[in-house]
């Protein structure tokens, strides 16, 4: 495997030490897998739900009284330093530690915009493995790595290499200038150890490394939709029946373009919302103290604003 020869190559650090926040189902798919690769210490997570989290290094084969809930930097270093694993209910407890790598999967994009954040702020690397703020953000605000998702795109201006490419099987666009690539599984959390060992060991993203925002999700109504409504609420966005979502160009979000799907998350509509229609920026009540609505307008400042 090519990685691992490109992780042998780099001595140092002898082991990637990892931070993960969120014990959902990825979150414990990642902290099952730590214990399996080689290089790799995940020992330290964070989750409001301590049963959770709990029950996610107990289903990598940590023993009870080896786990041990710290609710301070201190508490929790001391707990590693003597062998511990340890849970924070707090995520900020991490920040402080000796970890060269933080893994965010909250599935709340507010709270992971802010601990990716912080945790660079703090000098760390982060794999994100959050789609609903990675849907808002580029790497460049928040974040220098991205986990694999389910569909890749394939543009080439080579017409005989698209032609051969087409002629395989591969889906096209009506120009035949794009191929889109269909994997019928999400290896979900297996893939994210080497995402997490390319960052602490080599210091390169496993997605993109182009800094450029492409496409935004708008958000449709599917039913009608009152002044004064939460839309949704946080962490449920994602699988809300009365939402509707489409891939469209990346634009800045003024207040008559369309708003990005997870910016809506948690926020009340300050006019009516017609079923079959896209959400625009001037139908949200905006909020006063959001690091991820004020993440992206910087984002869009940086590239999108002026072109």
């Amino acid at each position: 495997m090519i990685y691992q020869q490109l992780f042998d190559r780099v001595p140092e650090p002898e082991v990637v030490r990892a931070g993960l926040i969120g014990c959902g189902s990825f979150g414990s798919v990642v902290a099952t897998q730590a214990r399996l690769i080689p290089r790799l210490e995940l020992r330290v997570v964070a989750d409001k739900n301590v049963s959770a989290a709990r029950s996610a290094f107990l289903a990598a084969g940590v023993a009870d009284n080896d786990i041990t809930v710290c609710d301070s930097s201190k508490a929790a270093l001391r707990a590693l330093e003597s062998g511990q694993w340890v849970i924070a209910e707090d995520a900020m407890v991490l920040m402080d530690l000796p970890l060269h790598v933080i893994v965010t999967a909250t599935c709340v994009p507010e709270a992971s915009a802010r601990f990716a954040y912080e945790a660079i702020r703090h000098g760390k690397h982060v794999v994100f493995v959050d789609k609903e703020a990675d849907s808002v953000l580029r790497p460049d605000e928040a974040v220098p790595s991205v986990e694999g998702g389910v569909f890749v795109v394939v543009a080439n201006a080579d017409q005989r290499a698209r032609e051969v490419m087409i002629g395989k099987g591969l889906m096209a666009n009506r120009a035949g200038s794009a191929m889109l690539i269909y994997r019928a599984h999400h290896l979900c959390g297996a893939e994210t150890a080497i995402s997490i060992l390319c960052a602490g060991l080599l210091g390169v993203p496993t997605g993109g490394s182009t800094v450029s925002p492409v496409a935004d999700i708008a958000v449709t109504a599917k039913r009608d939709f009152q002044a004064g409504e939460m839309v949704s609420g946080l962490g449920q966005s994602s699988t809300d029946p009365n939402l509707g979502a489409q891939m469209i160009p990346a634009t800045p979000v003024t207040d008559d373009s369309p708003l990005p799907f997870f910016l809506l998350e948690g926020q009340r509509l300050a006019t009516d919302w017609a079923q079959g229609t896209v959400l625009t920026r001037r139908r949200v009540v905006p909020p006063k103290d959001s690091l991820l609505w004020s993440l992206r307008q910087q984002q869009d400042e940086l590239f999108l604003l002026g072109k």
